[in-house]
Formats: structure tokens, C-alpha cells, sequence
């Protein structure tokens, strides 16, 4: 409430409408929920057949069809990349923070959680992968010490 406490003071000092403090928390509001596409959803939009260019940049979905034309290196790199995660291709190249906030005018939303790859902090996730069994009725131990034994 300290953000809206702070508008009403700003309202009675500088006279701002109600309607403008309706339209800040529309904005606002909106801002904090933000739309999830499952990796399927962007892989459909690849702009063949007419369709919209979306990307995916660290887990966060991008509708970047109005932009391919303005694109510095050309339409090619951003249509290569259409309906995939082109995180690592983004990287590669490495962008200045003037395209990462260019960038950021085209978000849309967020990946699913479950099919998410970075964490909070827009570092990669580890993978865990679940030891599998080779059905030799071995322990591990045995496994290692007929190993060594030969």
C-alpha cells in the first residue's frame, strides 16, 4: 500500500485524476502477471505460412514480428531463430545492453515453469538425471570391486 499511499500524496500536491491513478494500477497490475507459453506455443510461431515470430530468451517469450525488419544484423539471424529458445544464438553474438533493453520491449510472457531452463537469477539449471539400473543384480559395490579385480 506504500506505492499507492506515495500516488496519493502526488495526486493532492500536482491535482492527477483518479482516472490516472485507475490507469497506473492497470499497468501496474498487469505488469505483475505475466502470460505462460509452453515451448509448443513458440515453436508454432516460427513465421512460416504468415505467422508471427516469436523467440525464447532465458525462459521468457518474445513476439518479435514487428521488429525483424529493423534488426541491425539483418531479418536472416532473428528468422533463424523463429519459434525456438535462441538464448545461446543471442549470446553468441554477443548483444549490447541496448539490445537486451530492445529486447524487452517485445516480451509477452514466460515459459511454463515445468518446461523453464534458467532459474531466478538467469542462470542455466542443472539437469538431474536418475541413476539407471542395469539389471545385473549387482550392487555397486560389487560392480566397482569386480571392476578392479578384473
Amino acid at each position: 500500500m506504500t506505492i499507492l499511499n506515495d500516488i496519493i500524496d502526488i495526486n493532492s500536491k500536482s491535482k492527477l485524476s483518479i482516472k490516472s491513478l485507475s490507469v497506473f494500477h492497470s499497468n501496474h497490475t498487469k505488469n505483475m502477471a505475466q502470460t505462460q507459453y509452453r515451448l509448443a506455443d513458440v515453436q508454432a510461431r516460427n513465421g512460416k505460412l504468415g505467422a508471427p515470430i516469436w523467440i525464447v530468451y532465458k525462459d521468457s517469450v518474445y513476439d518479435v514480428t514487428s521488429y525483424v525488419d529493423q534488426h541491425p544484423g539483418g531479418n536472416d539471424a532473428i528468422i533463424a531463430e523463429a519459434g525456438t529458445d535462441a538464448t545461446s544464438a543471442f549470446q553468441d553474438v554477443g548483444h549490447s545492453d541496448d539490445a537486451t533493453t530492445i529486447l524487452a520491449k517485445y516480451k509477452i510472457g514466460e515459459i511454463v515453469e515445468e518446461e523453464k531452463k534458467y532459474d531466478a537469477n538467469g542462470k542455466k539449471k542443472k539437469k538431474v538425471v536418475a541413476a539407471k539400473d542395469e539389471g545385473t543384480g549387482r550392487s555397486c559395490l560389487n560392480t566397482v570391486t569386480c571392476g578392479l579385480l578384473g
